[in-house]
């Protein structure tokens, strides 16, 4: 399938899932990022994601590939709080 084309029908998707006023832009990319985060929040071990996605090392995948998620925020804002020397 041409990039286009997919973008077109991820477009359509997200519209018919989201409604005619959804204006993020989706692709499959965004999926890729998503999915890592998904893992780190899950516990995964960063050696077993990096295999998993075919990067290098871990440096790569924690700079370009993960986003804080929802459910993570309050986990990792609770860590630091009770964060003592």
């Amino acid at each position: 399938m041409a990039s286009n084309t997919m973008h077109v029908y991820l477009r359509k998707l997200s519209r018919d899932a989201f409604g005619p006023d959804f204006n993020k832009i989706l692709t499959l990319h965004v999926f890729r990022h998503s999915y890592i985060s998904l893992l780190v929040e899950l516990g995964v071990p960063m050696k077993v994601i990096i295999e998993r996605v075919g990067h290098a090392n871990e440096k790569m995948t924690m700079s370009l590939q993960t986003y804080m998620t929802e459910k993570m925020q309050p986990a990792e804002r609770e860590k630091l709080m009770n964060f003592s020397f």
